[in-house]
């Protein structure tokens, strides 16, 4: 095995799966099996066209991108890689929450290890949502505008976020809408998500329904005119 640690700053997306823990309890290890398979493969599929700028690992209820290097031209990849792989976990009914970050990171051990401070931002970051959302870290979005590149036009809103009781942060952020440009039909997610809800736990309904109103308000629709009569 390569010890060789790899350092530099990368841009992070970091997701936790939600309800991963209580399923460990209550399901048969092959129907786990089935569903970390799934996620895999939509993990790899979506790196793999982008796997000159993006790299990832895994553990457990874990899954994390990351760039390459720090150069400008590897976050259009991360991005894309971060959003399609959260679409496609919730069309599959798996609940996810995530951050992107941006900073040192260490990776050794044949890409089996990483550490460093982005890292550890986005797993803050992320863990603290109180719903099924995507959002960029201080870090990411300080990066971004230093750079010319406005989050606003990348399908992100500035605003505050669904957070946990138990946060020690209400900063507002830049949150993923699931809506980039104008759609002539409401987000097709909705009727998944609130599939999930409902036969989702009580104490965990409310992330469903915090998700459900985000989209709601930011989601974008072609505007009907109306039909003038003419006699």
């Amino acid at each position: 095995m390569d010890h060789c640690w790899q350092s530099y700053d990368a841009w992070v997306a970091h997701f936790d799966l939600l309800g991963f823990k209580a399923k460990l309890k209550t399901l048969p290890i092959s129907i786990l099996q089935e569903e970390v398979d799934e996620i895999v493969k939509s993990f790899q599929a979506e790196a793999k066209e982008f796997e000159k700028n993006v790299d990832y690992l895994f553990y457990a209820d874990t899954f994390i991108f990351y760039s390459k290097s720090d150069e400008n031209k590897d976050y259009p990849g991360l991005l894309h890689v971060a959003t399609h792989f959260m679409e496609k976990c919730i069309y599959k009914g798996i609940a996810l929450r995530g951050a992107i970050s941006f900073g040192e990171i260490a990776v050794g051990y044949d890409k089996r290890i990483m550490i460093g401070d982005a890292f550890l931002d986005s797993h803050q970051h992320g863990e603290d949502q109180d719903w099924l959302g995507l959002i960029l870290t201080p870090t990411a979005s300080n990066r971004l505008k230093a750079v010319k590149l406005d989050p606003a036009r990348q399908g992100f809103v500035y605003g505050k976020t669904p957070r946990r009781e138990c946060s020690k942060s209400n900063d507002e952020v830049y949150a993923y809408s699931f809506c980039r440009g104008v759609s002539n039909f409401p987000c097709p997610l909705l009727h998944k998500l609130k599939e999930m809800q409902l036969l989702s736990p009580e104490d965990a309904k409310l992330k469903y329904e915090n998700t459900i109103r985000f989209i709601e308000k930011h989601w974008r629709m072609v505007q009907s005119r109306p039909q003038h009569l003419t006699e």
